[in-house]
């Protein structure tokens, strides 16, 4: 009898710690810390609503190596979209992330982030602009034009880490310089109400001297923790367009 007791015991133990061990467990443990949906994508939330995006819910998790990306998604408003109407059959509006900012010179060079004027060599102007592809340069989101609408919504799945901007990007078809082919349309910069494309553009203008063109309110840093659904809304405004591509 007291054999069967400890046998009692030791089986309470494991299944104590099973949760902690085996990643699913059961709604209201309190070792849950978060939900793994039916579509595979594995949340920090642990609400009710945590998967209704994602298919419903497949377990629960309490085992923290089950989370291994991160989602951010929102509603970008559009501006001047008769802009957009008239340049749509020229290229595709592409939603995009940066790596983290590191100055240096290409290929070193990553993220969107503040150049020193110079940096490229005697006499370059500076300004602050991306560096280097984005994160998701091969498969970016594409925002598909429909007429009358003003808003549109977007996700995007990123390995944990630090990103220097979010940003819409007008890519054109026809254009083939790094450094003009995509027009900067807004960023994410904390301020959902107001247009910011991010960048700051400068001409030189002769005797070391440069003019500024745009001066552009900075794209807010990002970071994604494992498992993270970042929800962040942005403006942008076509009326960039033509004076990009003039």
């Amino acid at each position: 009898m007291r054999f069967l007791s400890f046998s009692l015991l030791i089986s309470l133990a494991i299944s104590l710690y099973s949760c902690k061990d085996d990643g699913p467990c059961e709604a209201g443990d309190p070792d849950v810390v978060g939900s793994h949906c039916n579509d595979g994508f594995a949340s920090n939330n642990t609400g009710p609503d945590a998967c209704d995006a994602h298919g419903g819910l497949d377990h629960m998790i309490c085992d923290t190596s089950e989370f291994s990306i991160g989602i951010i998604s929102g509603t970008i408003t559009v501006e001047n979209l008769d802009t957009w109407a008239a340049w749509r059959d020229s290229g595709e509006v592409q939603v995009t992330i940066f790596p983290a900012f590191v100055l240096a010179a290409p290929p070193a060079g990553a993220g969107w982030g503040e150049i020193p004027d110079g940096f490229f060599g005697p006499g370059t102007p500076g300004g602050r602009f991306p560096l280097a592809a984005p994160y998701n340069a091969q498969d970016p989101f594409v925002l598909t034009y429909t007429p009358g609408v003003t808003q549109y919504n977007y996700s995007i799945e990123v390995d944990p880490g630090t990103y220097s901007a979010l940003a819409a990007g007008f890519r054109h078809h026809n254009i083939s310089d790094p450094n003009l082919r995509t027009a900067p349309l807004g960023v994410y910069w904390g301020n959902p109400n107001d247009v910011s494309h991010g960048v700051v553009v400068k001409i030189p203008i002769g005797g070391g001297q440069f003019l500024t063109l745009l001066d552009e309110p900075a794209p807010t840093v990002i970071t994604v923790e494992p498992g993270d659904e970042l929800d962040l809304d942005f403006r942008v405004d076509f009326a960039i367009l033509p004076l990009w591509y003039q």
